[in-house]
This record gives structure tokens, C-alpha cells and sequence, in this order.
């Protein structure tokens, strides 16, 4: 079967056998937990559902289970990267693995944001377009007013979801 997945009612991509999703919900890389992404079953599929406890459990119990989820972690920063490097403009829902619904009920759906290197400041940092670049700052969070977000902010999440497990699983073990 296949399962189209999308985003405050925007295609994102179709995803084939093997793919998966949720997965930023179940790793905390998502601003409070709840899902940011919507699946829809285009044809019958079968899927496999497994809880946020269960995950936690594994990642206890198998070491090949957790080098996985790091690695899967890694590879996300790694296309956050990517974008830096190609100084791409994106919408900022797409951009972040946050759901920035409720934010974006103060703001137009499609904010455009471009990432440029600080090379003084030694980040990247995420800008939104003049008209509506006071709101993003607003909403986004800044340490300048001309910046939305650096980039390192968003590794730090990922990093910080990762030492969530370790710590998780040590306090287990012991």
C-alpha cells in the first residue's frame, strides 16, 4: 500500500514499504510531543504501530536498536545541513521538526525563511521575509531581532532527544 504524508494540509511526500513516520513525536524532536505530520493511506496498507513505551524499552534492552535510532537522529541533522549549505528558501513549518500550527495562526501559512551563515556570530541563522519578519522573530525566538533561529538550536534538540534516551535507559539499567 502507500500512505501520502503531509503537513498543515500540504503534500510532503509519499512514503513506500519499510518508510516510517511519527518518528519525531516518539524521540521528542517535536516541540511538546504531539505529532506534526499527517498520514493518509492511499490504498490498503498494513502498519506497523509501535508506542513511545515500547521504543523506550528497546532502546533499554537492544544496543542495535539504539545505534539505529542515533544514526536516524544523525541523518536528520545531516539534511538540516544540507539546506544550510544550499542556502535554500523553505516555508517555516517545512523547514523545523516543531508543529508550528498554533503559531502560525498569528501569521500567513506560508512564511519564507532563508538560512545564511553568521560568520561573526560563527552560526546559521534563519531569516524570514521583511513583511512578516518581526512575527517570526516573535514566535521563533532570537538573540538579534534580524535572526529567527539558528540552526545549532535545532541540532541541540536533536542532540538533547538522544541524551534523553541514553539517560532513560541508564536510569533503567541501574
Amino acid at each position: 500500500g502507500g500512505v501520502t504524508l503531509s503537513a498543515g494540509g500540504k503534500f510532503l511526500c509519499d512514503l513506500k514499504q519499510g518508510d516510517i513516520f511519527g518518528e519525531n513525536a516518539i524521540l521528542g524532536m517535536c516541540e511538546d510531543g504531539m505529532r506534526t505530520r499527517t498520514a493518509v493511506a492511499k490504498s490498503m496498507s498494513e502498519l506497523c504501530v509501535i508506542r513511545a513505551e515500547e521504543v523506550k524499552q528497546l532502546l533499554i534492552r537492544h544496543k542495535s536498536f539504539q545505534w539505529a535510532v542515533q544514526r536516524m537522529c544523525k541523518m536528520h541533522i545531516a539534511s538540516i545541513d544540507r539546506v544550510v549549505q544550499q542556502n535554500k528558501q523553505l516555508s517555516l513549518k517545512a523547514v523545523l521538526c516543531v508543529d508550528w500550527k498554533k503559531h502560525c495562526t498569528k501569521l500567513d501559512q506560508d512564511v519564507v525563511v532563508t538560512c545564511l551563515r553568521d560568520e561573526r556570530a560563527g552560526i546559521n541563522r534563519w531569516y524570514a521575509d521583511n513583511d512578516r519578519h518581526d512575527a517570526a522573530v516573535g514566535i521563533v525566538g532570537s538573540f538579534r531581532k534580524s535572526s529567527a533561529l539558528g540552526l545549532e538550536v535545532l541540532k541541540e534538540n536533536a542532540r538533547a532527544a538522544m541524551s534523553r534516551t541514553k539517560e532513560d535507559s541508564g536510569k533503567k539499567l541501574a
